[in-house]
């Protein structure tokens, strides 16, 4: 039996909540940490740099987050909302930039994102910025404030009239599991808006069968007042002992709401899998063997009744362990009886 060691993103920052009080706390020039639903108070963030200046230097590093007018403590998106952490991004000791996207996130005018990490990038920021005319200007900026295995990602989701922001980063890990998540954002008021988070991929070796998983965005639908993300949720069981695929399939999941303001929920109306199980497969530590015996019940009747299926050796050791219940004994009857039945043909 594999030692399950692991530590999720959240245990791996020591992460002091700032009390708000009022319409929110200021953490940068003009633009609230804590910031109701709707318009309100909207960023103010002054002139930047061009992103090649930033990449090459000018100003140092070091001195940037006071060219930008933003503090070097980081801000984590709690629910739709940012609070300050007492962890901070210090570029004395050395960061490094990069440009990592350039694809449209506002209407008009030409957009960058620029990676600044940490050494071995365990710490990261992103910076949106956005030129009009021949100026740049910060919009919003993101951080990540713990990597384990590989640097965090942002994209732009594009679908209709719309254009998300989604980052993509550490979820969890550890002995034979891991976890990528990806928050997907929206620029609402002029700051960035947390409106969804689902998982990005990962794997649990750790299981029987053991399970690799990843997610793909579909399609974008509104119908009246009401919109939807759609995504294919993928996942591939192998009996990881024998290194050996055992299938892959792809389920339907949507997240909506009744409108274009706040965070998109799982709909179970739309989904072709419960809450339950979605939580369960696309995560790990998390599902038990009856817990894949019952989402995975349709595919293992067809394994147990055909005697072509090479399959059927995997199964018969998977149910061994397994305790006795009405499922269990409906699937050993189909293994022996296909058994008896070729046997008796011989």
């Amino acid at each position: 039996m594999r030692r399950k060691t692991w530590i999720s993103a959240q245990q791996s920052v020591l992460i002091m909540v700032v009390s708000l009080a009022g319409n929110g706390q200021l953490v940068s020039k003009g633009q609230l940490a804590n910031r109701p639903i709707g318009c309100g108070t909207a960023a103010a963030f002054g002139a930047s740099p061009s992103p090649f200046e930033i990449v090459e230097g000018n100003p140092p590093l070091k001195d940037l987050w006071i060219t930008l007018g933003i503090p070097a403590k980081l801000r984590l998106a709690s629910g739709s909302r940012f609070v300050s952490v007492p962890q901070e991004i210090d570029c004395t000791a050395g960061c490094r930039a990069e440009i990592v996207n350039g694809d449209h996130f506002l209407a008009e005018g030409n957009d960058s994102i620029v990676r600044i990490c940490t050494e071995f990038e365990t710490t990261c920021r992103f910076l949106v910025l956005h030129q009009s005319a021949a100026s740049w200007t910060l919009v919003d900026y993101l951080d990540s404030p713990f990597e384990k295995y590989e640097a965090p990602t942002v994209s732009v989701e594009t679908a209709q009239d719309r254009r998300w922001l989604v980052r993509r980063g550490f979820g969890g890990g550890g002995t034979g599991v891991y976890l990528s998540n990806a928050d997907w954002f929206e620029l609402h008021c002029g700051t960035l808006q947390r409106v969804l988070t689902l998982p990005s991929r990962g794997d649990d070796v750790n299981a029987r069968p053991a399970r690799y998983f990843s997610t793909r965005f579909k399609a974008f639908h509104r119908s009246g007042s009401r919109e939807s993300l759609e995504f294919g949720y993928i996942v591939l069981f192998e009996d990881y002992e024998d290194q050996r695929q055992l299938w892959q399939e792809e389920r339907t999941v949507v997240f909506s709401r009744p409108d274009s303001i706040g965070a998109f929920v799982f709909d179970p109306a739309a989904s072709d899998i419960s809450a339950a199980f979605e939580k369960k497969v696309f995560a790990f530590d998390s599902m038990e063997a009856n817990d894949f015996l019952e989402f995975a019940w349709n595919r293992l009747l067809r394994i147990a009744g055909d005697p072509a299926d090479r399959r059927r050796d995997w199964l018969r050791n998977f149910l061994e362990d397994l305790p006795d219940s009405p499922k269990v004994r409906t699937i050993d009857a189909l293994l022996n009886d296909r058994q008896r039945a070729r046997h008796d043909k011989r």
